[in-house]
């Protein structure tokens, strides 16, 4: 019985140590964290100093729901070479990125055309290269 016991525990750690040093060796993997009650939804664009909220369809996956209490990694392009810092330099002379965070809700009761003349978002963030790295390319709402 011990040995069983000591076996999952072994198991458990190693899973643990496995998934945490794969997340430091990916290099600029951006992640969003969701620490609120309500789903988000999130658009990455790479227009600033524009503050225009758009589509943001301009790369795959860069619009996403995230779920209450959850994160979400953004891929620009599966197996792509390309790493964050190397996309955001390539698409802003500012080498920054802007995120806008929509309220699904809102998403689903106003048409994006409403939301764009209100600009009824919840938050916008602008970071730079610099200030992803400093975050570790984690970006937490709220």
């Amino acid at each position: 019985m011990k040995t069983i016991v000591y076996t999952l525990i072994g198991i458990i750690i190693l899973v643990i140590g496995t998934s945490s040093s794969c997340r430091k060796e990916k290099s600029d993997g951006l992640v969003t964290i969701n620490n609120a009650n309500y789903t988000i939804n999130v658009r990455i664009l790479f227009n600033y100093p524009d503050t225009t909220l758009e589509m943001g369809e301009n790369c795959l996956d860069c619009t996403a729901d995230i779920e209450p209490n959850t994160l979400k990694e953004h891929f620009f392009f599966p197996n792509s070479r390309y790493n964050w810092s190397t996309i955001i330099a390539d698409r802003n002379s500012h080498s920054t990125l802007t995120m806008f965070v929509i309220h699904r809700d809102t998403l689903d009761k106003y048409s994006f055309e409403q939301i764009q003349q209100d600009y009824n978002i919840l938050k916008r963030y602008d970071l730079s290269v610099e200030d992803l790295e400093n975050q570790n390319w984690t970006i937490t709402y709220p």
